[in-house]
């Protein structure tokens, strides 16, 4: 570091730049050969309106659209003669007179954004033209279409199908009821249309709770209430079977009033033959009650 700062300077200070400006239409609604009119000047643009509607806009419309390109002079030369050296790019990296290194393609950056200029410009038009002049002075010598209904796309606003909507949400409803009761309905038509047959019994008793029960009720752990086919509860007071390890290696469930001498819990066989023969004919209408 020698304590100089060294600057640098360019042969030519500027150098012009010359520019063609086209225009051309475009409607894409219609068929892809046929969507865009041919460049050319504002002039030709003008005459392309109504071949670019394919007919189908009313002389009105038409003469909205013109009227939007035509009085609002949207074109690079009116933009330059108004905002002067503001329209460059490069003032952004420009401080206190000293210019940051530019890209070499720097004057097609700035004709890019001259161009997003004027397509701003340009729906900025349309809407001046829907919404009238801003300037109270004007305001008497802006004749209005005769449509009064007219409407402007805007991003703060969404519109939807309420009726898809609704019928989205009711059948998502419908849908979660249907699930959590498809074996209740499932049920209920087989008893409905069919006969009770072994393969549905085994069906059913291969059910976890139903397997708990058979578990339980085998030595003697019971009465049960509740249809086979829903979860069975023992009745109150009921005890349940308990482990028998007795053979630790083989553990089995063995009756609670096994182990309970001289309980009040216990009945006579008689006692117990009848509630057999009532569960008997319980179990063959397909269902179980507290005895």
């Amino acid at each position: 570091m020698d304590g100089n700062t060294r600057l640098y300077m360019k042969d030519e200070p500027a150098s012009p730049l010359g520019c063609v400006e086209q225009e051309q239409l475009c409607n894409p609604n219609l068929p892809e050969e046929r969507q865009c009119s041919p460049l050319g000047s504002n002039l030709d643009l003008f005459d392309s309106i109504a071949s670019s509607w394919d007919g189908r806009y009313s002389a009105e419309k038409q003469e909205f659209i013109y009227a939007a390109f035509r009085f609002y002079n949207i074109h690079f030369h009116t933009f330059l003669h108004g905002l002067g050296a503001r329209m460059l790019r490069s003032r952004d990296s420009l401080y206190s007179g000293f210019q940051s290194p530019l890209p070499p393609n720097q004057w097609q950056l700035d004709v890019i954004h001259w161009f997003n200029i004027a397509l701003v410009s340009t729906q900025e038009a349309f809407l001046e033209m829907a919404a009238g002049p801003s300037d109270s002075v004007v305001v008497p010598y802006f004749r209005r279409p005769n449509g009064t209904a007219t409407k402007v796309l805007s991003t703060a606003y969404t519109s939807f199908n309420l009726f898809a909507l609704c019928s989205i949400f009711i059948a998502g409803i419908l849908a979660i009821i249907v699930f959590y009761n498809m074996e209740l309905l499932m049920r209920l038509m087989e008893e409905r249309f069919s006969h009770i047959t072994y393969q549905r019994y085994e069906w059913d008793m291969n059910e976890t709770f139903q397997l708990h029960r058979l578990a339980h009720e085998e030595p003697g752990a019971g009465p049960w209430s509740g249809s086979p086919h829903s979860v069975p509860v023992a009745c109150q007071s009921q005890k349940l079977a308990i482990l028998d390890l007795d053979n630790p290696k083989r553990p089995k469930l063995k009756a609670y009033h096994a182990f309970s001498k001289g309980s009040s819990h216990c009945r006579d066989d008689n006692e117990d033959n009848a509630n057999a023969i009532d569960g008997e004919r319980r179990a063959s209408r397909g269902e179980y009650a507290c005895i």
